[in-house]
């Protein structure tokens, strides 16, 4: 490709899948059910640049919905979908590479537990008091590394 698209890269990639399993609950015999911790859906897209002395990272992360675990009055515990956009950047400078980053730039929840598969009702904490909503918010970090 032509300068300056010869420096571009594209990224992506994506897990389609399907399941299905009989719960094995006494109360509810022949109750189908989603493997826990497997969404449909999971996919990553990445945009990037290299220069010669510029780099730039764009990346999302999107997984779907999952079944956490099965409860007895048929409202399961359910992880909603988690979506991240990181950005890095980086340059060298009299020999170091400096690099500026951030992480979920859309300042979306990083855990997310409800009772069912609807955003209605917030999910029960864990007994070790994890929480069912969790907003931690944006991260940043600034690196300096030197090589020798």
């Amino acid at each position: 490709m032509p300068e300056p698209l010869d420096r571009l890269t594209l990224a992506a990639n994506a897990t389609f899948q399907h399941s299905e399993a009989d719960s094995g609950l006494a109360d509810h015999f022949g109750r189908m059910t989603w493997l826990p911790r497997a969404p449909e859906l999971i996919y990553n897209l990445g945009l990037g640049y290299e220069g010669r002395l510029f780099k730039a990272d764009l990346t999302y992360q999107y997984t779907g919905l999952q079944l956490e675990n099965l409860t007895s009055n048929d409202l399961d515990n359910f992880l909603q979908p988690t979506r991240f956009l990181d950005l890095k950047l980086s340059t060298m400078f009299r020999g170091v590479r400096w690099s500026i980053s951030g992480k979920n730039l859309t300042d979306g929840p990083v855990f997310w537990k409800t009772l069912g598969p609807s955003t209605r009702y917030l999910g029960t904490q864990d007994a070790g008091g994890n929480g069912s909503y969790v907003l931690s918010g944006r991260v940043f970090n600034v690196t300096a590394t030197k090589t020798w």
